[in-house]
């Protein structure tokens, strides 16, 4: 696929946060038993910032298509 740029991603959903603040009864990962969360950090760390945005634009190279990208910041 080398040459070609149509596979780029212009999109990126950025989960900044891995615990929600909400309390929702239905909720699977907070209400049903599911603790895995307890060991994530809880906010995204200012070094995992650095590293997306150096993969970023490693990802487009010198010469991108596109001049610009979409971050979406997702939480919780």
């Amino acid at each position: 696929m080398q040459g070609s740029q149509d596979w780029l991603c212009r999109t990126y959903v950025i989960k900044i946060a891995s615990r929600c603040n909400l309390n929702c009864s239905y909720c699977y990962m907070y209400n049903k038993g599911d603790n895995s969360w307890r060991s994530q950090p809880k906010v995204m760390s200012e070094e995992t910032v650095v590293q997306l945005l150096h993969r970023i634009i490693e990802h487009y190279g010198p010469n991108p298509m596109y001049k610009f990208v979409t971050l979406s910041f997702h939480g919780g």
